[in-house]
């Protein structure tokens, strides 16, 4: 009986045993995968080097950068009507609201970035890596042709001097294609986002990113770049910064470029001492040098550089001896890629410069020439650093201006006539009057229905005053040239 019991009891433990391993085995399930030990995968890991470390020593020093700007909105017009009855309903001003990006580059907390992004803009916020607190942001200087600006962040005055992170600089003309670049931005709204890419190409000229025609050789880039991105940092494998993000569309597919930041970085002291960026030039018309052309001159057809096909009259180039059809081959010991390669570096080497120039000649052979580069006309006057500073501005809002008294550097350089030194446009509102009757920048009102213009409160008491729907023909001076512009006020 005792071994009956013993044997039931055996029995029980087994079943009891293999029940708690059936269950344990249905809550688990099978082992799907399989794992190994770190010590394996630090043995089995490629080694690809990581960017990680350099976004965190750039992302403090990345800044998003938001505008805000309210533009006046054209009445609703009704085609075909009598002109007292043409505009109908008057529009109410329109907020408009943007986004970009940018990056510190000292402790002084100067920020670049692109134009576009601030352009228009009538107040400039910007947050600072990853910090949420917002900080006014003000305009330096500014180039729309390069697509570039200089900000400074503003802080309280009560608060303790901020020492600010920011980003060294690079050296772009090292670039070689293929090497790797980092973008940081916030592109379509998402901050501080990091994308990793290549060198496509180099020396891009005669684009237009997002249709803008800019003057500037590109860096193109193999990265995605988007909305948003636009004025963040290009860094190398180093750290260091060698563009400042644009982008392009083309063919419905994204291609990426970048101002090169050599570029930028002998355009920063003319951004801070006099607001904007003048422009030399030689007085040419230069023609890529094609395989035709210097065959046809007697050089080899591998040549690279730029035919003259004009020489302008009492221009630098005229003075030197430059002639049409002479091919310059290098400037200051650089190679000419083409024309306009020919066109950028001279446009950027600086006013009242000298370089030396290659020169090939059908029937004499390669000589050198040594021009003094002068500014290129069209610019608008320069304003010295101590003059801005002390500018004051006048605003007309009912014609979308803002004007100030002409600085007395500008009326020598136009050659104003005292006492009647016009008042000089410094902003144009967008969608305004004044935009409509192209009114930009840098112009000089002298004159509004016969009446000289002495200062910006003049001009404005005149326009005030007046009825709406008055259109006032003005006499505006740019440059050297003098225009007649129609303004109406509504």
């Amino acid at each position: 009986m005792k071994n009956q019991i013993k044997g039931r009891k055996f029995f029980l433990a087994i079943l009891v045993t293999i029940l708690f391993s059936s269950t344990a085995l249905l809550l688990v399930g099978p082992k799907l995968w399989r794992e190994i030990t770190e010590l394996q995968a630090q043995k089995q890991s490629l080694k690809i080097p990581s960017w990680a470390p350099l976004v965190e020593r750039a992302q403090p020093a990345v800044v998003v950068i938001t505008t805000e700007a309210v533009v006046e909105q054209p009445p609703l017009e009704f085609p075909g009507l009598p002109g007292p009855f043409r505009f109908f309903m008057p529009m109410p001003p329109e907020k408009q609201r943007g986004q970009g990006s940018g990056f510190i580059v000292n402790e002084d907390g100067y920020i670049i970035t692109n134009q576009h992004v601030i352009d228009g803009a009538q107040k400039i916020k910007v947050t600072v890596g990853l910090n949420p607190r917002e900080y006014i942001a003000e305009v330096i200087g500014s180039d729309e042709p390069l697509d570039i600006a200089l900000l400074k962040i503003k802080t309280d005055e009560k608060e303790e001097k901020i020492k600010w992170p920011y980003l060294p600089l690079g050296d772009s003309d090292k670039l070689r294609l293929g090497d790797p670049v980092m973008a940081l931005g916030s592109p379509l709204g998402l901050v501080q986002s990091v994308n990793v890419g290549i060198v496509s190409h180099k020396h891009r000229g005669g684009i237009k990113p997002s249709g803008r025609d800019l003057f500037v050789e590109l860096i193109q880039l193999q990265i995605p770049i988007n909305p948003g991105n636009s004025g963040g940092p290009v860094l190398d494998d180093a750290g260091r910064v060698v563009g400042v993000s644009e982008s392009i569309l083309a063919g419905g597919q994204a291609i990426a470029f970048c101002l090169p930041i050599n570029m930028i970085k002998n355009m920063i002291p003319q951004l801070l001492s006099k607001g904007q960026i003048e422009r030399a030039y030689l007085g040419v018309e230069p023609k890529d040098l094609t395989p035709q052309y210097a065959k046809a001159l007697g050089l080899s057809e591998n040549e690279t550089g730029a035919v003259l096909a004009q020489v302008l009259p009492n221009t630098p180039a005229e003075k030197a001896g430059l002639k049409p059809m002479d091919v310059i081959l290098e400037i200051d010991g650089q190679k000419i890629i083409d024309s306009f390669n020919l066109r950028h570096l001279a446009a950027y080497k600086g006013i009242g410069q000298t370089v030396k120039l290659k020169v090939f000649r059908k029937g004499v052979g390669f000589k050198y020439f040594t021009v003094k580069l002068e500014k290129r006309p069209g610019q608008p006057a320069q304003i010295s650093k101590p003059e801005r500073e002390k500018l004051r501005t006048v605003s007309i809002d009912s014609v979308g201006l803002e004007v100030s008294d002409t600085p007395e550097t500008v009326q020598k350089e136009m050659g104003l006539p005292k006492g009647k030194p016009g008042a000089q446009v410094v902003s144009v509102a967008k969608g305004s009057s004044a935009e409509f009757a192209t009114l930009v920048p840098g112009d000089v009102i002298v004159s509004v229905g016969g009446i000289a213009i002495t200062s910006a409160d003049q001009l404005k008491a005149l326009i005030d005053k007046a009825a709406k729907d008055t259109t006032f023909m003005m006499i505006v001076k740019h440059d050297n040239a003098e225009r007649w512009v129609p303004l109406l006020k509504h």
